[in-house]
């Protein structure tokens, strides 16, 4: 576990040792204002929820995680620091598990920079706060899914455009998924369903705590996860 640390740290002092990681993480945390305030229209709603905000959420973490993920491997196969890694006393797992917990942990800060909306509609009606629990749970398992979704295809690319965009296709792949099983009749249709995130997270949001819920996040996120190590 001290290597997997050692090499989260090593990616968030690196990601923030440039002006993308604060631009990026600014522009995340813009993005879901802009959706709750505005398109959602939280404050003019007449309803103390967050229900705007983690609607919102599975589409804007399928943008931003890509973007957060793309060069953790990509980068260091273009640069040739990849090779060097691999001599280090670490296993692939370790680095993969490291690089995961680095991107993962740059989308929380996103997340928890989102708790001054909870604060300013609680303080306007009464606030449910199980759905709110549920849904910054829910928030987070697809922010893990999303950047396990990423980081594979980093590792798959050579350079961090193409790990960025086919990252998420990908993950806009999995959120609109279920969408599609709408039109698809039978099993098949229920199939479809089950892959997609969002009506995963949607359970969580209401409150509903489902063991499926939670099989398919730990189950998608580590097959991922598996995946990545592989490659």
């Amino acid at each position: 576990m001290n290597a997997v640390a050692a090499i989260a740290r090593r990616e968030l002092k690196a990601y923030f040792d440039t002006p993308l990681g604060t631009l990026v993480l600014a522009a995340l945390l813009a993005t879901f204002a802009f959706f709750f305030f505005y398109v959602h229209d939280a404050l003019g709603a007449g309803v103390a929820s967050m229900r705007g905000l983690f609607r919102t959420a599975p589409i804007v973490l399928a943008v931003f995680a890509p973007l957060v993920t793309m060069r953790l491997v990509a980068d260091e196969r273009s640069s040739g620091t990849w090779e060097l890694l691999a001599t280090l006393p670490v296993t692939e797992s370790q680095v993969v598990l490291g690089k995961f917990a680095a991107g993962l942990a740059v989308l929380c800060l996103g997340i928890v920079g989102t708790l001054p909306q909870v604060a300013t509609i609680a303080w306007l009606g009464d606030l449910d706060l199980g759905p709110v629990l549920g849904g910054y749970l829910g928030m987070t398992l697809l922010a893990a899914l999303y950047v396990a979704v990423g980081l594979l295809f980093s590792a798959w690319s050579a350079s961090p455009i193409v790990a960025a965009l086919s990252g998420l296709l990908a993950c806009f792949g999995l959120w609109i998924v279920d969408k599609l099983a709408l039109r698809v009749p039978g099993s098949a249709g229920r199939a479809l369903a089950w892959l997609g995130v969002d009506g995963h997270a949607s359970n969580l949001a209401r409150g509903v705590l489902d063991s499926r819920d939670f099989v398919y996040f730990g189950a998608a996120t580590g097959v991922a996860l598996a995946a990545a190590t592989w490659t």
